[in-house]
């Protein structure tokens, strides 16, 4: 039945199972759950689907699965560009978790003849998150229910899936572009951005062959969590808002030039991804 609700509100071909219920009504579905559950099924719409909702768990978790496809298609359908650069994973609990990053092999020394091979530390750091609750309670009244209004169902809850992307988005932003553009207080105590601990700052504002050489040139020269270990990562996203989309795809353009030094070297090396948020972060 779920099945033959999500063709219905998607306009798409039902499943073999779903076939015989695609054009029959919502208090046509309470009826036939009241008899499957031994139920007086005569009677009104009114009535049959009070005592569907009231005498069974059937209609509300055929309800539910159908909201479900619904959210979850409409929450895939607008991803975040941001997403490109983060990792999913999952927790158990509420409780603070902690993600530890192992340092780099300890560098090698020249061990003389007969000489002794020295221990060495290997350095760690970490980083902790924790999962949040969010969420909003719409209606879906008994009346809309006995008008067989699956529309308005889909629609509230399509909504539903584009307002928790939404919130995702901004979420992300706010984690980049919070606390005055130096991002998130990372646990060694300093911003995610921070030119004296992390040498992650570039050099003039706006995009241009040089501002982002200087950038790539940063990265290139980051090194490991013991302070020491060339780490030489090499960059493959550019991230922008929406009034700098033109600047980033001029810069990404590979033009054969006439001379030498109308060359662009950063032409088809990065991949732009653009957030409109950042704007007004």
């Amino acid at each position: 039945m779920s099945d033959a609700l999500f063709a219905r509100a998607t306009s798409t071909a039902p499943t073999e199972q779903a076939r015989p219920w695609i054009e029959r009504r919502l208090p046509d579905y309470c009826r036939e759950i009241l008899r499957n559950c031994g139920m007086e099924s005569h009677g009104s719409d009114s009535r049959v689907v009070k005592l569907a909702m009231e005498g069974t768990a059937d209609l509300p978790n055929i309800l539910s699965n159908f909201a479900n496809k619904i959210l979850l298609m409409s929450y895939s359908a607008v991803p975040s560009a941001l997403k490109k650069i983060c990792r999913v994973s999952s927790i158990a609990d509420f409780k603070t978790a902690y993600r530890l990053r192992l340092g780099e092999f300890p560098q090698l020394e020249q061990v003389l003849e007969a000489g002794e091979v020295h221990h060495g530390p290997i350095m760690e750091a970490k980083a902790s998150y924790a999962l949040g609750t969010f969420g909003k309670i719409v209606a879906f009244t008994w009346q809309a229910i006995i008008n067989d209004d699956l529309g308005a169902l889909a629609t509230v809850t399509a909504g539903a899936g584009q307002a928790a992307a939404n919130m995702e988005a901004d979420y992300l932003v706010s984690l980049l572009a919070g606390a005055a553009s130096n991002g998130p207080t990372m646990d060694d105590g300093h911003a995610l951005f921070d030119n004296t601990y992390h040498a992650n700052l570039g050099g003039a504002a706006g995009i241009s062959v040089s501002s982002v050489s200087t950038a790539r040139a940063g990265m290139r020269r980051q090194k490991g969590v013991d302070s020491k270990t060339l780490i030489d990562a090499e960059p493959l996203y550019l991230i922008t808002g929406a009034e700098q989309q033109s600047a980033a795809e001029m810069l990404h353009t590979s033009l054969y030039a006439a001379t030498l030094s109308n060359v662009n070297p950063l032409g088809g090396t990065l991949t732009n991804l653009i957030e409109p948020r950042i704007d007004s972060a």
